[in-house]
C-alpha cells in the first residue's frame, strides 16, 4: 500500500475549520486502515504549488510494477488471459451461476404463490435479478472476446 496516494481537493471550496476536520475524519476513520499499511494522504488545494508538492511526493517513491502490467505490457498477453482476467472471469462465472439459481428460485416460488400480490413482488424481483444476470453474463462475454471483437460489438452496438 505503500505505493497509493490518498488526495482531498476541492480545499479552496471549504472552510478550513470543516475541511480539517473532515480530513481528520478521513485519515483516522475511512483511510486508517490503508495508512496503516503504508498509504500516505495528502491535501491539494487547487495551486501550482500544491500540485509541485504532490507530484514531487510521488516521484520520490520506489516505482513498482504489478503483475498486469508485467503480462500485457511486458510478454504481450490479453487481459483475459492475465492471472487478474482468470480470476475476473472466474468470479463473474460464479456470480452468474448464483444468480441463476436465484432465478430458478424465484421462479419456483412464483408458481406456489398463493396471492396476486405475493406474485407480482416475485415477479418484479425476477425482472431486478434477471437484468443484472444479463449485464453479469455480458460481462463475461467481453472478457471472452478479444479487443477486436470487442470493438466490433462496441461500435455495433452504438450504431
Amino acid at each position: 500500500m505503500s505505493h497509493v496516494a490518498l488526495v482531498t481537493t476541492m480545499w479552496d471550496e471549504v472552510d478550513e475549520f470543516v475541511g480539517n476536520q473532515r480530513f481528520h475524519e478521513l485519515k483516522n476513520n475511512y483511510w486508517r486502515p490503508m495508512i496503516l499499511l503504508g498509504s500516505t494522504s495528502y491535501r491539494y488545494e487547487n495551486t501550482l504549488e500544491s500540485s509541485r508538492q504532490l507530484l514531487s511526493q510521488l516521484v520520490q517513491k520506489k516505482r513498482c510494477e504489478l503483475l498486469l502490467q508485467k503480462q500485457m505490457a511486458d510478454k504481450n498477453v490479453s487481459l483475459r488471459e492475465t492471472n487478474a482476467g482468470q480470476e475476473l472471469y472466474s468470479r463473474l462465472d460464479q456470480i452468474a451461476e448464483k444468480r441463476a439459481e436465484i432465478l430458478a428460485r424465484i421462479t419456483a416460488q412464483r408458481h406456489q404463490a398463493g396471492d396476486r400480490a405475493t406474485a407480482d413482488d416475485l415477479r418484479k424481483q425476477y425482472e431486478t435479478l434477471k437484468v443484472e444476470l444479463d449485464e453479469t453474463l455480458r460481462q463475461v462475454q467481453a472478457l471472452k472476446l478479444n479487443p477486436v471483437k470487442r470493438a466490433t460489438a462496441y461500435i455495433r452496438k452504438a450504431f
